[in-house]
């Protein structure tokens, strides 16, 4: 089962993380840059003005979700993963 990670810059993510292990306790939540672990273990992404680039080393992304209103963030990153 695909890992979810949590790529948040200028908030802090612990309330997003502690959200995810409530109600998915079955997936290993993990936070950039903390705790990444191996990125091939990585399925979801949780953004939030993640650095530019960051997404394309997650080459077994299945979905990348904004974690905010709107997604002009992740859409200026020319590098971003074409997965929904």
């Amino acid at each position: 089962m695909g890992a979810i990670l949590i790529a948040v810059t200028g908030i802090d993510p612990k309330a997003w993380q502690e959200r995810f292990r409530t109600l998915a306790p079955q997936r290993d939540v993990r936070v950039w840059p903390q705790r990444v672990g191996n990125p091939a273990d990585v399925a979801y992404a949780c953004a939030w003005h993640p650095p530019p680039g960051l997404l394309a080393g997650f080459a077994h992304l299945e979905a990348i979700f904004s974690l905010g209103a709107g997604v002009d963030h992740l859409m200026g990153d020319r590098l971003l993963p074409q997965v929904p």
